[in-house]
């Protein structure tokens, strides 16, 4: 028998338990209490040996909902303890203990359902958004490397292969065609998408706003526009210029994409790790 078959018993039993609950007014109605207290003692055994026999699947079958069922069976046990008879007499407080677990499994089962529309809606946006940080960040490493080949450890200007520093610069120009077009399809994906919550496009619209203000900064159109010119003229005095810009161009990268993922992890954290959720504790009926 499967884990939904056996555990939908268990639900039945206890509603059929709780009707019979309501039939039986208090001790004191002694004419309606005995012709339902051998009903309601065997609904209560049904359910003590469904139960025990879901959890023994259970724990050998671990999982976030197969938990919580295993916490809403526990806590049903837990009410169905030897003081039910005295429990008889409070009934409605009885009654409401298992209302409150079933509708705290329901909440657990609802916030599953939440949760996998969030992670469906959010993880295609996450997915593209990753793109454009993994080109932005190659960028980068080209940068970085250009930045090695002008300042070696000693960190003076020296004389440098046009070829090594040209094979960079072209890697770079290819990295940005990729990176812009990933840009466009990216804002197009925002724009036209309707599964996009408004809160991510707003975060995502800014992430992808910051790293294309990357591309467009001044310093870094002026280092890919001149710095391969001097190389080539062997002008070292441009040379040191545009390197210097290099390395600071490097490390301004470095935060803004810092930033980014930083504030991107974070709405990982948000919208695609599962939830928590934790059946209540029931009251002791008295």
């Amino acid at each position: 028998m499967s884990h939904e078959l056996l555990f939908s018993k268990v639900k039945l039993k206890i509603n059929q338990f709780i009707d019979d609950l309501k039939s039986t007014d208090s001790l004191w109605n002694e004419v309606r209490f005995d012709a339902h207290v051998d009903k309601i003692s065997d609904c209560r055994t049904s359910i003590k040996e469904l139960i025990t026999n879901f959890l023994e699947k259970t724990n050998k079958n671990p999982g976030q909902f197969l938990t919580a069922q295993g916490n809403f069976a526990t806590s049903i046990l837990g009410i169905l303890n030897d003081r039910f008879m005295i429990a008889i007499v409070t009934k409605d407080s009885l009654i409401n203990n298992f209302r409150v677990q079933i509708s705290s499994l329901n909440s657990v089962k609802q916030e599953l359902t939440r949760k996998r529309e969030r992670v469906g809606n959010a993880k295609p946006t996450i997915d593209k958004f990753q793109t454009i940080l993994y080109w932005t960040n190659a960028i980068r490493t080209n940068m970085s490397i250009i930045g090695a080949i002008i300042y070696p450890m000693q960190r003076t200007v020296v004389k440098v292969n046009a070829k090594t520093l040209n094979s960079q610069f072209s890697a770079m120009q290819k990295n940005r065609e990729i990176l812009e077009q990933c840009h466009d399809k990216f804002k197009e994906f925002l724009n036209n998408d309707a599964r996009v919550p408004p809160e991510l496009f707003e975060s995502f619209s800014r992430f992808q706003l910051n790293l294309a203000e990357l591309m467009n900064n001044a310093d870094f159109i002026a280092v890919c526009t001149h710095l391969s010119k001097a190389v080539e003229e062997n002008n070292e005095e441009m040379i040191l210029y545009y390197g210097k810009k290099v390395r600071a161009l490097n490390q301004y990268f470095a935060k803004v994409t810092g930033d980014t993922e930083e504030e991107l992890h974070q709405i990982v954290l948000e919208n695609v790790q599962e939830p928590t959720s934790f059946l209540q504790v029931p009251s002791n009926p008295t």
